[in-house]
């Protein structure tokens, strides 16, 4: 698979998308504020490469683009901060938001 069409705001996008299912609740305004952030194009473009997936998929999928970004200067304070404000669009950063971030911050290393 080829990881080259895709940009540092597409791994955001779906490295939000997969943080906003962590609860199970695929709130309308996590998704605003996808788009808001990251364009409409990459959050329509990522969707569908997400659904695509299992579950088993989308870890491996953010480890594999994770390379072609990871030289950027601060990538891992944008990850982190990116989650973050996705966490903290509801007014409610939940237990299961936080294990969420900690367990994607190790991952994502």
């Amino acid at each position: 698979m080829s990881f080259t069409n895709y940009i540092f705001n597409d791994f955001l996008t779906y490295l939000l998308i997969l943080a906003a299912n962590a609860d199970d609740e695929y709130k309308s305004n996590e998704i605003e504020h996808i788009v808001h952030f990251y364009g409409d194009e990459s959050f329509m473009k990522m969707s569908d490469v997400y659904e695509a997936h299992n579950s088993e998929q989308h870890i491996q999928f953010l480890k594999d683009l994770k390379p072609q970004f990871a030289g950027k200067k601060d990538f891992h304070q944008r990850v982190k901060d990116a989650l973050i404000d996705i966490f903290n669009s509801d007014g409610e950063f939940s237990d299961i938001e936080q294990v969420c971030l900690k367990f994607l911050e190790e991952e994502l290393k």
